[in-house]
């Protein structure tokens, strides 16, 4: 129980607290929507102001995600529906009408946050681009310090900014002065006391500066005084409003010319909401619920539309306040619009005291810890990368005071979309080379690799790097079809697509383009590092692009690919592969009487494998000479813990392996597993001993050409190793 009465004393400490910070604010964001219609809806505007901060307050705080959030008017919101005033103006709507407008497009904004809520989709309102957000927080510091000019001289605060250049004379020299000590005492109070918000101390300290000099007789020189703002006639007269507004026929026109502010209303205000309550789990460790804070929100802009209120949202400045002060539960926020709704109901009075100088400091003062200069800090230290950045941040500032919000956070979105397609956009063909520093790791008899290696210039390798997409994908197709001569051989271009992160239509479009021309031109295309099971590459079935795509040319791997462009390059020449090689046609019985040849294949022990079979394994003992007559054999590096085996070569039918087993009888090596049903031929250390009693001369000669391949296949590789330099 004495928890309990401790909770209560916070949270009325803190609502209580809450409601003096919120005053200050409430009353010239009020005034700043309502500024459109001119001086005489000012109090119609502060009434607007306090309906956002009782009932949208209300309704979220016990809607909400966050127990800790308080919900009221924002600067930045507020400056949104006075955009969806001036809009309505703009089209020809009556100020009474406009007002209507505007709730409505509150209304909906407020709907859609219920929606955005409601499909989890809070997690896309953060992705607002940086930039536009330092744009858009500048711009609305920017508007609120012009909008306060008139104010700090003491002059209508309906007055437009540009209006000013011609009432210097009615200019009332102390309201300066007043607005002066009021942010001096905000920028001061952080050293006199951490207990109370310095926005408090400066609203009570400047309107007693004010209540004094007017005491004295200084009141001429001080500038207007609030009008006292209406009651709850004006919440009774909103439904009545936007009633008005059924069968008008220009409503649609009002509303297509609001879906720009609409639309944004939506987004900053659920992003802002979203931001405070992150704002109070830092400060409380607590976790709020972002799908029902958004629902929260809506409903609250939804409720404070149907009685004529402004736009609202979460403000971390009301709950860390409120936190700071013992508030713990909903209950601070609903004793805030409770003592809110008191003062409009019953202080009326009292509001007729407070100083337009006075709340036009506290504002000037809101707006210059607003101002997000960060990126205007990092250009300074390099203008060349962070320059289109902080444009977009201009612009959107600039287009925030010449034309309105709603079309500042546009302008800033496709603009920076617009720079990221170029950005994007960069050279994708990351390198191009011939095939003379190529190979596969597959192993061929050594009158093919021969052979190949006089082939290598009909082979080209291209490497992209980065995404290909619809701002990429002609340039790649223009580079890549440029590669040939028009007279060039029938060749293979292979494509490596490993560092390719992300595909969408129009890629896959220019690949099947990319394939068609380059066999119209007689040329094959393989393409290497395609998954089909990878994401990126999932569209190419429902696409219908897989089947002409694949056909034997798509690889998870360059290796592959480069033993397929191989075999292509082979096909049809004099060293195409053939099902099975005699025993006779290998090259190691080259230079050989015909009687040591049959004395020698005689010799031979023929064996079969099925796929996967394991012919030897690495440490054991040699048994021979291996002859690969059909099928793949792979030479492999065994498992190492965590790590695969690792692969080293791809025997082809025509080689021979195995072959330290005769020259210094040491231990396997490597393992040797069947790729495919393999046929082998193999010499034993006793048969070889045996046929070199027989054919010492012949046996000498074997010894000669193993040698030989040995020698000739470390030049081919010391040959591509340079080519590929």
């Amino acid at each position: 129980m004495r928890w309990s009465g401790r909770q209560w004393l916070g949270d009325a400490l803190g609502g209580a607290v809450v409601a003096l910070l919120s005053l200050p604010m409430t009353v010239p964001l009020g005034a700043l929507a309502f500024a459109p219609l001119g001086a005489g809806f000012l109090p119609a505007g502060v009434a607007a102001a306090f309906c956002t901060a009782i009932v949208g307050g209300l309704v979220a705080a016990l809607a909400g995600g966050s127990p800790l959030q308080i919900s009221g008017p924002r600067a930045s919101m507020a400056l949104m529906s006075a955009g969806a005033i001036a809009t309505a103006l703009d089209q020809g709507a009556r100020p009474d009408q406009a007002v209507a407008v505007a709730g409505l497009s509150l209304a909906l904004a407020g709907g859609l946050q219920v929606l955005i809520g409601r499909a989890g989709m809070g997690r896309v309102v953060r992705y607002l681009p940086y930039p536009v957000l330092a744009g858009f927080v500048n711009g609305v510091a920017l508007l609120i310090l012009l909008g306060q000019l008139a104010a700090l001289l003491g002059l209508p605060p309906s007055l437009s900014w540009r209006a000013l250049p011609g009432h210097w004379r009615q200019v009332a020299p102390l309201a300066p002065l007043e607005a002066l000590a009021t942010m001096a005492l905000m920028a001061w109070a952080p050293r006199l006391t951490r207990r109370l918000p310095p926005l408090v101390l400066a609203f009570a300290g400047g309107s007693l500066v004010d209540l004094l000099l007017r005491s004295v007789g200084a009141a001429p020189d001080l500038g207007p005084r609030l009008v006292a703002p209406e009651g709850l006639s004006f919440w009774l007269r909103g439904p009545a409003l936007l009633a008005g507004l059924a069968g008008n026929a220009a409503l649609p026109g009002w509303l297509a010319a609001e879906m720009p502010v609409i639309v944004v209303l939506a987004l900053v205000g659920s992003l802002e909401s979203l931001l405070s309550a992150l704002s109070l789990d830092a400060a409380s460790g607590s976790r709020h619920d972002p799908r029902r804070e958004l629902l929260g929100q809506g409903l609250g802009n939804l409720a404070a539309a149907c009685c004529g209120g402004i736009a609202g949202a979460g403000a971390p400045i009301r709950g860390l306040a409120s936190y700071r002060l013992g508030g713990r539960s909903r209950r601070a926020a609903v004793i805030q619009c409770l003592l809110l709704l008191a003062l409009l109901c019953w202080g009326r009075p009292l509001l007729m005291h407070l100083s337009y100088a006075v709340m036009a400091g506290i504002m000037v003062m809101v707006a210059l810890s607003m101002g997000d200069l960060w990126l205007f800090r990092l250009l300074r230290r390099d203008p060349r990368r962070f320059g289109a950045d902080a444009l977009v941040a201009a612009l959107v500032a600039v287009v925030s005071v010449t034309v309105n919000l709603a079309m500042a956070v546009l302008a800033g979105v496709a603009l920076t979309l617009l720079l990221f397609m170029l950005r994007m956009s960069r050279p994708v063909v990351r390198t191009v080379r011939d095939g003379a520093g190529a190979r596969s790791r597959r192993q061929r008899p050594l009158a093919a690799e021969r052979y190949l290696a006089g082939q290598r210039q009909r082979l080209r390798l291209a490497s992209l790097d980065g995404p290909l997409f619809f701002g990429t994908a002609d340039r790649v197709c223009q580079d890549l079809a440029a590669l040939w001569p028009e007279t060039a051989p029938p060749g293979c271009l292979i494509l490596d697509l490993g560092r390719v992160g992300h595909v969408d239509l129009a890629g896959l479009r220019m690949l099947d383009q990319l394939r068609r021309d380059q066999e119209r031109r007689g040329h094959h295309l393989l393409l290497a590092g395609v998954d089909l099971e990878a994401a990126r590459w999932s569209w190419l079935r429902p696409a219908g692009l897989e089947a002409p795509l694949a056909a034997g040319r798509l690889f998870a791997g360059l290796d592959q690919a480069l033993e397929a462009a191989e075999d292509l390059l082979l096909a049809g020449g004099p060293h195409a592969e053939t099902p099975e090689v005699a025993p006779d046609a290998f090259a190691l019985l080259a230079g050989l009487p015909d009687a040591a040849r049959r004395a020698l294949t005689a010799g031979l022990e023929r064996r079969g494998h099925d796929a996967g079979a394991v012919l030897f394994r690495q440490g054991e003992a040699g048994d021979g000479l291996y002859l690969l007559s059909r099928g793949d054999v792979e030479i492999r590096l065994p498992a190492q813990g965590s790590h695969p085996p690792l692969r080293l070569a791809r025997l082809a039918p025509g080689t021979l392996f195995g072959e330290m087993a005769l020259l210094d009888g040491s231990d396997r090596s490597a393992d040797a597993v069947a790729v495919q049903p393999c046929v082998c031929h193999v010499l034993s250390p006793a048969a070889f001993a045996a046929f070199s009693g027989l054919y010492p001369a012949a046996a000498a000669q074997i010894l000669r050409n193993i040698g030989g391949e040995l020698a000739e296949r470390l030049r081919l590789a010391n040959s591509r190793w340079q080519d590929g330099m």
